[in-house]
């Protein structure tokens, strides 16, 4: 019918009301015949409006789009739209085409932030991957390359492409190694030829699960029997959390019967932490408080650096001693528990304590019966944004640039032999 109307003089390329042509409605419908008889018949291959190209695109048809762009109708703005249609549809031609006409490979062109690569992987399209290997290294928005989808899928050919090229034990954003993907898709050829190539069946993913984990809960056999001859009998006994366990607890018991026999066969016999003989290290054992040497109302202390207690802390007798016993606010009393643990008689709200030299103003809890006179708590160190280096033994204050040395109780070159020493020399 449109070689009749053709033949009697038929303007091929004049546009109906609604400004479209001949070759947009062909395009629209798919209609690839019809599309190539109007281009052979000298018909615009731009089309009218929206333009051939943009039907061709709605229809979905990569065919089309390739005559199209063949006998010079223009393509969209950056060509992505007909990127996208070409690696999905696997149409080689027209891929090629767009490469050639400086079509960037590396845009993502789908809501999965999918290069053609990927898409052409995805979908198993192996000779348009073998075009677009220049993004061989490209990712979708979960991390995963080319060959994480190939191996997720099975596609022995675009694994073989891709092997070479890539590293084969690339971890994706879940961890995952495309020998995981392959196991997980329960795809034993594929997986050989993963480790053919030198995959890694050790390396677990972000969870911890390695390759014969996966194959084990899933009560893969096939899959078993494959990885084992390539995974070391390390953690595949019946403990909790391994493969064998794992299998049994699923119910594969004749799995967890040939994990378990592999691992009694091949694992060396395992000393159990607790009877390994510890190096000898008495003082790693010790307890360790450190001090440092202040005044508070002109009496002398050695206050704790108590980082575990949310506020500053100070015995009864010790309030008496200097002097701010009267200036206790009881309607803060309570119970202490933490650090030091016992009854709150209240809160003195400032009180200056001197460190290196400077004064510091803070408040006090006061507590009936503690195990030491002074703890400086997190509310004194966070205020005068304190830092404590162990390295050199020192509290230090930015105020002033105060640097006050800190003692450890518990060593005995410590200039203070004890607590108790404290308590003995404030009462004197």
């Amino acid at each position: 019918m449109i070689e009749r109307l053709l033949d009697l003089g038929q303007d091929i390329n004049r546009p109906d009301s609604d400004g479209r042509c001949a070759i947009d409605y062909a395009a629209s419908g798919g209609r690839k015949a019809a599309v190539k008889l109007l281009l052979e018949r000298g018909a615009d291959p731009r089309g009218g409006r929206p333009g051939a190209v943009r039907c061709a695109l709605a229809s979905g048809s990569p065919n089309i789009l390739y005559h199209l762009l063949r006998a010079g109708a223009s393509r969209t703005l950056d060509g992505h739209e007909e990127m996208k249609i070409a690696a999905e549809t696997g149409h080689e031609a027209l891929v090629g085409l767009l490469c050639d006409g400086g079509i960037r490979q590396d845009v993502k062109l789908n809501e999965g932030d999918e290069p053609a690569l990927i898409i052409a992987a995805r979908r198993g399209h192996d000779k348009v991957a073998k075009l677009l290997l220049k993004t061989i290294h490209s990712r979708d928005k979960f991390g995963r390359q080319a060959i994480h989808w190939a191996a997720d899928y099975g596609n022995q050919r675009i694994l073989k492409l891709l092997i070479d090229r890539t590293s084969i034990n690339e971890k994706c954003g879940f961890g995952e190694t495309p020998l995981i993907r392959a196991v997980k898709g329960r795809y034993p050829h594929a997986a050989q030829l993963l480790i053919n190539h030198g995959a890694d069946p050790s390396l677990p993913d972000i969870r911890g699960s390695t390759p014969l984990w996966w194959a084990s809960v899933r009560g893969d056999g096939t899959m078993v029997a494959l990885l084992l001859k390539a995974t070391k009998a390390v953690n595949i006994q019946s403990s909790e959390n391994s493969p064998a366990w794992w299998a049994r607890r699923n119910g594969h018991v004749r799995i967890a019967e040939i994990l378990e026999a592999h691992a009694s066969k091949n694992q060396a016999p395992v000393v159990p932490k607790i009877l390994q003989k510890p190096p000898v290290r008495p003082r790693q054992y010790a307890r360790v408080t450190a001090v440092v040497s202040a005044q508070i109302n002109g009496v002398t202390i050695s206050p704790m650096i108590g980082t575990g207690a949310n506020g500053t802390l100070m015995s009864e007798s010790f309030s008496r001693a200097c002097g701010i016993f009267d200036l206790i606010d009881r309607r803060f009393e309570g119970v202490a528990r933490g650090v030091s643990t016992g009854k709150i008689i209240g809160r003195v709200h400032a009180a200056s304590i001197e460190l290196g030299g400077h004064d510091f103003f803070t408040s006090y809890t006061i507590i009936e019966r503690m195990g030491c006179h002074v703890i400086l708590g997190l509310d004194f160190l966070r205020r005068n944004r304190c830092s404590i280096d162990f390295h050199r033994n020192q509290l230090i204050l930015p105020f002033e640039k105060t640097v006050v040395p800190i003692f450890d109780v518990s060593d005995p070159s410590c200039r203070v032999a004890s607590l108790e020493s404290i308590g003995n020399t404030i009462f004197a």
